[in-house]
């Protein structure tokens, strides 16, 4: 017993559409005359075609003739979308509604559109070709018109709203009678998939595979994803996919509402649920969910998580974006977390090393403390989060032409923390660990380390800032020469060693730019 395969279904789906909307046509065609030859018959009209939104009406009717095997012609600017008719709305998100008006209903879909016209155009003709093939039996019948008596006059059905595919209110008539249900259509088995490379693929029951679970050995490339997909090297699905995706080198679909997993390298228009790559994920539009690339994680839309093994890239962060090494986002409103972050804007948290954001804050600062220790610092980030770098230090003895001695305190460091605004004030509070060296020795054997917690309150007075504050040090060393940070170097005790930790506050006060 032999099966037909899923082009053979599909095109003798599309057949019978032709086949169905020539007698449609046929109905509402002005009746012949009775002393006509009988050799003439009345011509058959086109299938209307309305594009809205920007792309070539003749590209998108020429793929859809093509697709179908039925003559099409452009409907007018302005004039309604009368059944039988496709309209097609393509918006600024290059997502495209597609509706099929018919006389017995309207059959709509919504999708993602590549970037290129052409491949556009093929999409839009596979989706209205699809709604041939799957409304198969409800969709045909509707098509068949009703038998009409010759004397009859014709009925026209209302004009349809291209940009929702619905009917227009029809003009005023008597009440009718309200339609009788339609019967539910009867479940569809679940279908099997077997194939080696496209063009190489069998469908177990031989309608046209739907759904289910498809095994392409080496490449599979197919329309629609519904359920279970595994492909050796590659699995290409043109439209979406709502189940679960697996390629061994790439997958690629239209959407994403599952999982698709590759691994080297996956992409989508718009990922709903999970994407994972072993190398690179990528999507053109919005990851709602979660987003994870070996080594490059790109999203072209907003994202909720992103994690990238070097470099996440993303237009707008909603939730987390994560990389090893640098992060880039068009807008954050949620977290970075990298070495390097660049943000091009919002209200959200960049944490790592080095964070660029525009519209964030850049300050120096110079303060002195009851100890007379100096700093200067530089902060740098978000308008809610930022780093601070900074060097410090202490002098013994005053004068530009002494020598450096280890009684002289020098210390470098970093640190983060957050900010808030209270009226005209600004208080930030700081985490730094300040690395402490004495006299010119920058690489000692022992280890002499700073830890500040830091509140600071700042006012803005003219062109510059008085800040004022208190920190609270925990000094660790295991220098055995010393117990403080300004003490003065000691002859060591033969049992002193191991990690000292002293803790006191100090108070400081200075100025801001």
């Amino acid at each position: 017993m032999t099966h037909p395969s899923p082009h053979r279904s599909l095109l003798r789906s599309c057949a019978a559409l032709a086949g169905a909307l020539v007698a449609s046509v046929a109905v509402v065609a002005p009746a012949v005359a009775d002393d006509a030859p009988a050799s003439v018959a009345a011509p058959a009209a086109a299938l209307n075609v309305r594009v809205t939104g920007g792309a070539d009406p003749a590209i998108i009717a020429a793929a859809i003739a093509a697709e179908l095997g039925v003559p099409t012609e452009i409907a007018a600017d302005g004039a309604a979308c009368t059944a039988p008719c496709v309209a097609v709305e393509i918006g600024a998100d290059a997502r495209a509604a597609i509706a099929v008006v018919l006389a017995g209903g309207t059959y709509q879909r919504a999708i993602a559109l590549p970037a290129a016209p052409a491949a556009a155009a093929e999409v839009v003709a596979l989706v209205v070709g699809n709604l041939a093939r799957d409304e198969a039996g409800d969709l045909l019948s509707e098509l068949a018109a009703p038998a009409t008596s010759p004397d009859a006059a014709p009925a026209l059905p209302p004009p349809i709203d291209p940009t929702l595919g619905a009917a227009a209110p029809p003009p005023a008539a008597p009440p009718a009678a309200p339609p009788a249900p339609r019967a539910a259509a009867p479940r569809t088995a679940t279908h099997y998939g077997f194939g080696l490379i496209p063009g190489m693929a069998y469908d177990v029951d031989g309608r046209g595979w739907r759904g289910g679970v498809a095994i392409d050995l080496v490449v599979g490339a197919r329309r629609r994803m519904v359920a279970f997909n595994v492909s050796g090297a590659a699995s290409v699905v043109v439209e979406d996919v709502r189940g679960t995706q697996i390629g061994g080198a790439i997958t690629h679909a239209g959407a994403v509402q599952g999982t698709q997993i590759a691994g080297a390298v996956a992409t989508a228009g718009t990922v709903t649920g999970t994407q994972l790559a072993g190398a690179v994920a990528a999507t053109r539009g919005d990851v709602r969910g979660v987003q994870i690339g070996g080594a490059v994680a790109v999203a072209g839309g907003a994202v909720d998580t992103q994690i990238g093994g070097a470099v996440s890239v993303a237009r707008r962060v909603r939730g987390l974006q994560i990389a090893g090494a640098v992060n880039v986002a068009h807008r954050v409103d949620g977290v970075q977390v990298g070495v390097i972050n660049v943000a091009g804007g919002g209200d959200g948290v960049s944490l790592g090393l080095i964070n660029v954001v525009k519209g964030g804050r850049t300050e120096l600062e110079a303060t002195v403390d009851q100890q007379a220790i100096g700093n200067l610092v530089f902060r740098h980030g978000s308008r809610r989060w930022h780093n601070v770098y900074g060097v410090g230090g202490h002098l013994d003895q005053p004068g530009m032409d002494r020598q450096v001695t280890d009684d002289d305190v020098w210390m470098y460091g970093l640190g983060m923390g957050p900010r808030w605004r209270r009226g005209g004030a600004t208080i930030d509070l700081e985490a730094m660990a300040w690395h402490v060296i004495y006299g010119g020795d920058f690489d000692p054997p022992e280890l002499n380390l700073l830890n500040q917690l830091r509140l600071v309150v700042g006012f803005r007075v003219g062109p510059v800032g008085l800040v004022g504050g208190a920190a609270l040090n925990a000094y660790v060393t295991t220098d055995p020469a010393r117990d403080r940070l300004d003490a003065k170097p000691t002859m060591a005790e033969p049992d002193r060693t191991g990690t000292r930790v002293q803790i006191w506050p100090t108070a400081f006060v200075g100025v801001r730019l």
